[in-house]
């Protein structure tokens, strides 16, 4: 492969129809929720009704101003160069992850969810560089699904078995040339 392409920055941005699929999505949710919360407080339902309703209003009102912020979102969410990963994809964003920190790229779905799982060879290390807050989703999330970052759709663009072939491409690419140093 020309060594151009090889070395060009690849730089993803959110995509708009997404963005607005989930706003959409978001908004039916914690519409819901506000009418289960609603029917409760006119003795209509019952307390787990409520508690529905809140659940719905909190994870889908945070889902929803997520949604707009990837909306107006103008800076790339994804960067793959040749020092590594730049991911600021999801509202726990990886930051930089350097390709020799990485142990395996792997793609998975999750609750019919697919994405890009990156493992690191040391995980604690790469979670001293994250804010208190993203050190304890990362902890939850890598309990979750085996893996210590994840890349999904809504942040990105192009499709995802695309961007997880080129990723593992660049990595493979990098790790081959350190081992040969």
């Amino acid at each position: 492969m020309n060594e151009h392409v090889t070395n060009a920055v690849h730089v993803e941005y959110p995509s708009r129809k997404r963005a607005l699929l989930l706003i959409l999505g978001s908004l039916l949710f914690v519409v819901a929720g506000i009418w289960m919360i609603q029917s409760y407080l006119s003795g209509d339902d019952t307390i787990v009704t409520a508690l529905v309703g809140v659940v719905c209003v909190l994870f889908f009102g945070i889902a929803l101003l997520f949604s707009i912020a990837l909306l107006f979102k103008r800076t790339p969410t994804l960067q793959l160069d040749e020092e590594g990963i730049i991911d600021n994809s999801s509202l726990i964003p990886g930051g930089r992850i350097r390709w020799e920190e990485i142990s395996e790229i792997q793609l998975y779905s999750f609750k019919g969810q697919s994405f890009i799982g990156i493992s690191l060879h040391n995980p604690e290390d790469y979670l001293a560089g994250q804010s208190v807050m993203n050190q304890q989703l990362m902890r939850v999330n890598n309990r979750l699904v085996q893996v210590h970052v994840n890349i999904g759709r809504p942040g990105i663009s192009s499709p995802l078995p695309k961007l997880y072939e080129e990723m593992k491409r660049r990595w493979m690419t990098a790790t081959m040339q350190e081992t040969r140093l």
